[in-house]
């Protein structure tokens, strides 16, 4: 959880009071902070590495799984940890990735047209294939191959 409010201190410097949690990796009630612009930035980076490392935790054996599948997708991507990794797929990709997730979003729907499982995937392609002009590689990525490790699960 998150709270983020800026206001102005008596040296009317901007402030932003904030508050998360969790605020480390061990159990503890919100941590709040009054932070100047220049400090709010690392407090936003730590808490997000927070929230990778909890997300990265498997819970049952079929998250595991899930979690590797996901890995050996993300990893055909080749994306690297560079600022390109940023950057919007190529127009060309875009249109390549927009016809191949529309072709798994048909394929599902042909599948399993009454499996609620199976609809909540079209829903998730579908919403990655009309934004995927708003998303950068490393983001595609992820998405992509979460979609492609819950098929190859489900079978």
């Amino acid at each position: 959880m998150l709270t983020f409010k800026p206001h102005i201190e008596g040296d009317l410097e901007p402030y932003y009071y904030l508050n998360y949690y969790p605020e480390n990796d061990q159990p503890a009630p919100n941590t709040s902070f009054n932070l100047k612009r220049e400090a709010i930035i690392e407090h936003f980076k730590i808490w997000i590495d927070l929230l990778k490392q909890y997300n990265a935790i498997s819970f049952t054996e079929d998250s595991r799984i899930l979690k590797q599948y996901e890995n050996e997708y993300y990893e055909s991507f080749h994306i690297d940890d560079t600022e390109a990794a940023n950057d919007p797929l190529d127009e060309d990709k875009q249109i390549n990735y927009y016809y191949a997730l529309e072709g798994i979003v048909q394929g599902l729907k042909k599948a399993a047209p009454n499996d609620p499982d199976t609809l909540a995937l079209v829903k998730e392609t579908e919403a990655l294939k009309n934004n995927i002009q708003n998303v950068s590689r490393r983001t595609f990525a992820i998405k992509t191959a979460k979609i492609l490790a819950k098929i190859r699960k489900k079978g």
